[in-house]
């Protein structure tokens, strides 16, 4: 079950949650971002609901990480696709705050929300004139989705890297050093602020108002060896297999290990997910080479790291 773009906010809000911590079904998770969120636009009815179309060419390898989220869970998540293209964080003509999928988001009452905003700031044209405004934006946005009457968690995450991109817009090294470390200091800000419910040891993704953090960037570097300023390695085919030709989107395998990161967030929620939940994302992770994604979760001051679950 995928929500379309959207179009009919109302069905999300008339979805029965169940927030059990031990029974995570019918979890109504909202994605928020760019085209990197938005994926092929296959989520969307006819040619999409902006330009450009899916029907393009250059999308149609993009894969969706959102369906794939979908389809890992088994069932117990319902996901929503609210990804708009070309959108920034900051308050440009691109805004996301602007689109209707913003709006749209906003209107679902989601129980969770993963927020993915920042490549499309690192524009030179973007960042040199928005640099100071990019904490206070996305805090805005952050806080927007947390004050719902929904009481919605909150995943931030710091995109994946930028590799041997073909436009000179796009600046890797801006968002290696400069946007990935304020989306970092953003979540530990909106953690140190939430309830102490949230905050507490035994809260999970899953629990109102609780923040964390999934650091897809340094994930990357680490573990595909990808090529950026801030790790200047030769680029390996593991890195290059997750990208599209431009070195900015995902490749159908690279939403795959976007959803895989996602989804090893949410199984923090509970144990009693099903058999069938727990296989489609151990398929997902062996065809990624790995058994399973490892993320930072912010736990006070620091940064530490989650756990490995093995199933």
């Amino acid at each position: 079950w995928i929500q379309r773009g959207g179009r009919t906010p109302h069905v999300v809000a008339k979805v029965c949650r169940f927030r059990s911590m031990a029974h995570p079904h019918n979890l109504t998770l909202a994605c928020v971002g760019n085209s990197i969120t938005r994926g092929d636009g296959t989520h969307e009815p006819g040619d999409g609901t902006h330009s450009p179309f899916k029907s393009e060419v250059r999308m149609r390898s993009r894969g969706n990480y959102p369906i794939l989220l979908q389809g890992m869970s088994g069932g117990w998540l319902r996901v929503s696709n609210f990804g708009h293209g070309g959108r920034t964080a900051t308050r440009t003509t691109d805004a996301y705050i602007d689109t209707h999928e913003y709006a749209a988001a906003l209107a679902s009452s989601p129980d969770a929300v993963v927020l993915m905003l920042g490549t499309n700031d690192c524009k030179r044209k973007v960042w040199v004139h928005q640099r100071d405004q990019f904490m206070p934006a996305l805090k805005a946005i952050a806080h927007a989705f947390l004050a719902l009457p929904s009481r919605p968690s909150l995943l931030l995450v710091v995109p994946p890297p930028i590799v041997n991109p073909k436009s000179q817009d796009f600046q890797p090294q801006v968002l290696a050093t400069d946007i990935a470390p304020r989306i970092i200091e953003v979540a530990h800000q909106l953690f140190n602020s939430s309830s102490r419910w949230a905050r507490s040891p035994s809260a999970t993704p899953c629990t109102p108002g609780h923040v964390s953090l999934l650091n897809l960037h340094a994930l990357w570097e680490s573990r595909y060896r990808c090529a950026t300023a801030s790790a200047p390695v030769p680029t390996s085919l593991d890195c290059t297999a997750l990208y599209g030709p431009d070195g900015v989107h995902t490749s159908t395998r690279g939403a795959e290990a976007i959803a895989a990161a996602v989804y090893e967030r949410f199984q923090l929620c509970g144990a009693n997910m099903g058999t069938r939940s727990r296989r489609g994302a151990q398929i997902h992770s062996r065809r990624l080479g790995r058994t399973n994604y490892n993320g930072g979760m912010l736990r006070g001051h620091g940064v530490t790291q989650t756990p490995k679950k093995r199933w």
